[in-house]
């Protein structure tokens, strides 16, 4: 994670999809994955670290989500398997391995974080994993 999280960032910036919010467990691998895709994406705000996510089943996942208070579009979310792997599953429909540092896009239609909830649903728009991007 330490190689390939500044790397992710990096590849964020050039997809020109760098977050407006990072939402993270508060465990301390998971923050220290947040903070350097942070720099390494160029995000200027402060990672909202969330101890309710550590090791944390889909559903605190959606839970967080629905409860954030922000506008952001583009929200990052860096957390634990197997949890991470159930929510892209759960939303999506797709069945996919997330290795550390992984970004999985995914869009849902959805206005505001309030509206957002166990039945949401999204499309998975790619799946990016760090060994792929060398």
């Amino acid at each position: 994670g330490r190689v390939d999280a500044p790397k992710m960032g990096e590849f964020l910036t050039k997809k020109d999809m760098v977050p407006n919010y990072i939402l993270a467990s508060s465990a301390v691998r998971a923050r220290e994955t947040a903070k350097l895709v942070a720099k390494g994406c160029g995000f200027k705000g402060e990672c909202d670290l969330k101890k309710e996510l550590y090791l944390a089943p889909a559903k605190a996942y959606i839970d967080t989500l629905k409860a954030l208070k922000t506008e952001a579009e583009r929200v990052l979310i860096v957390g634990h398997n197997p949890g991470l792997e159930e929510l892209l599953q759960h939303l999506t429909g797709n069945t996919e391995h997330m290795p550390t540092a992984a970004i999985a896009r995914v869009t849902l239609a959805i206005n505001a974080w309030k509206e957002f909830g166990l039945k949401t649903r999204g499309k998975l728009m790619a799946l990016w994993l760090p060994r792929e991007l060398e």
